[in-house]
């Protein structure tokens, strides 16, 4: 649509001459212009509908790389705590286990 629908109801209007219309011209004129609202109603409510679920489809891709991004910085943490242990030159874990069997004879 080229014109906005007000404007085009207002040029259908001022061609119809509404002024010299009679009664029953008038109602059909009513009942044309509620289809054409109902028209557009459905259309708008379509419009909002598919904006929600494209929406809620982009919300659900969040969260899901969300927790994906999570379980991965967990993973990485775990590592990292992992590789700090081994690297540390006086840590507190248990001895490998070679040094444990030889203590043991």
């Amino acid at each position: 649509m080229g014109a906005r629908p007000l404007e085009m109801i207002q040029r259908y209007l001022e061609e119809q001459n509404i002024q010299e219309k009679t009664l029953i011209e008038l109602t059909h004129l009513e009942i044309e212009l509620d289809e054409i609202l109902r028209e557009t109603r459905f259309r708008k409510t379509q419009l909002m509908i598919e904006a929600i679920k494209a929406h809620y489809e982009e919300e659900k891709q969040l969260r899901e790389e969300k927790t994906l991004m999570e379980e991965e910085m967990v993973a990485m943490m775990s590592e990292n705590h992992v590789l700090r242990l081994e690297l540390e030159p006086n840590n507190a874990r248990a001895p490998p286990l070679q040094e444990t069997l030889l203590n043991l004879f």
